[in-house]
């Protein structure tokens, strides 16, 4: 599995972004997607690591998934899809 890191830089450094616009949108996915961050960019899929079972859960969701493959469509000018991988947070000194 070979990440496309620049890329994944792109959709990192505008992760703030995306979730100040899905905001108005769906606050509450908002809300889960906080706590979720992109790991990896794989033949045009983003890899999202969740913190947890349920933000698993709703990343599966097919109205949730839509409504972030749209708006990293529209931030990325490129048709994108997300997947979501749980995974612990690494912890900072």
């Amino acid at each position: 599995m070979s990440t496309d890191h620049t890329l994944l830089a792109a959709i990192t450094a505008s992760w703030p972004a995306l979730l100040d616009t899905i905001g108005p949108i769906n606050l509450r996915l908002q809300r889960i997607l906080d706590g979720c961050w992109p790991i990896a960019v794989v033949h045009d899929i983003v890899i999202i690591a969740v913190p947890s079972i349920f933000h698993l859960r709703q990343l599966e969701n097919q109205d949730n998934r839509v409504c972030i493959e749209d708006l990293l469509l529209a931030q990325h000018e490129r048709r994108l899809w997300i997947t979501a991988r749980q995974v612990m947070r690494p912890r900072t000194a």
